[in-house]
């Protein structure tokens, strides 16, 4: 029995231990990063920065034997007319938000550059919105999704998380669209537990930002 419950005590011990350290490392990640690259101006720094914690992340969890790599794929999601749904209604909104709020605003971010536009439309996608939903969909949930009690605190956390990494865009638009826009990515994920799915939903939305003239706010030329 002695033996027994000596076993217990360093099992929870060990157990605390690594709480400790996944919780430090969440912050390091999710909090540091961002931080250090809001303060520097080098350009390039920050979608390198992005590209090379992704690798990170992905090699993490493809490490992980008890990660579903059906994620990846849709994983039998079919639900594409309730995000069809909301994808209208988010349109709407980014249409009404140009027209009475930001009337001025660009309706591209090269205007008459037709080629620089077809670059974003297809470079931000893979460069920017793939890395984003590995890092902070499938690697956050998987690998800190246990440090909560209730999967309700880790998708709130976990969208906070997402504005937060958008300080990088010193602005507020950038902060609060991203929190908004995190709480459907992240319902997302953990509703069809598909990286693809979210990624997606997740590019169609941005790219309809920059095509509406309010992309503007999630762009930065240094970045």
């Amino acid at each position: 029995m002695a033996f027994k419950f000596l076993i217990h005590r360093v099992s929870n011990q060990n157990s605390n231990q690594l709480n400790y350290s996944r919780w430090l490392e969440m912050a390091g990640i999710f909090l540091g990063i961002p931080l250090f690259l809001s303060r520097m101006s080098v350009p390039h720094v920050k979608i390198t920065s992005l590209l090379a914690v992704c690798s990170v992340c992905l090699v993490l969890i493809l490490r992980d034997k008890t990660f579903d790599r059906n994620r990846f794929g849709f994983n039998g999601f079919r639900a594409w007319y309730m995000l069809a749904i909301r994808f209208a209604v988010i349109v709407g909104c980014f249409s009404l938000y140009t027209i009475v709020v930001d009337p001025e605003s660009p309706r591209a971010l090269f205007q008459h550059n037709y080629m620089s536009w077809a670059l974003l439309m297809i470079l931000y996608p893979v460069f920017s919105v793939i890395p984003q939903e590995i890092i902070y969909r499938a690697f956050f949930f998987h690998r800190y999704g246990s440090l909560f009690k209730e999967k309700r605190v880790s998708w709130l956390v976990n969208t906070m998380l997402f504005a937060f990494g958008h300080i990088l865009f010193k602005n507020w638009v950038a902060i609060i669209g991203s929190f908004v826009f995190s709480l459907i990515w992240a319902t997302t994920y953990l509703q069809s537990r598909s990286i693809l799915t979210v990624t997606i939903e997740h590019a169609l939305y941005g790219d309809s930002a920059f095509i509406l003239g309010v992309g503007y706010y999630f762009y930065s030329p240094d970045f």
